[in-house]
């Protein structure tokens, strides 16, 4: 699964906000895929429910472009909720 939660259209690389172009703009004003692609000193999140049972249960997470020096990363996976 190459989509972070909340994105609705299984686009590779989108999260909720780049569907929509919401996220944050970079330091050219430009809004990426997600707001922690735009590389900017202020702290931002993407977040999102993964509602498809069939990517269930999520037995890894993977992230990458972690190679500029002021980049952090804060990653959780939250409880299993059922909605209905």
């Amino acid at each position: 699964m190459t989509y972070w939660g909340g994105s609705t259209s299984r686009r590779a690389g989108y999260c909720a906000c780049g569907e929509i172009n919401s996220c944050e703009p970079n330091h050219l004003g430009n809004r990426g895929k997600c707001n922690c692609d735009n590389n900017q000193l202020l702290l931002t999140q993407d977040e999102g429910y993964l509602t498809d049972k069939t990517k269930l249960p999520v037995q890894e997470l993977r992230f990458g472009d972690m190679g500029g020096t002021p980049e952090t990363a804060s990653i959780s996976l939250g409880k299993l909720e059922c909605m209905g």
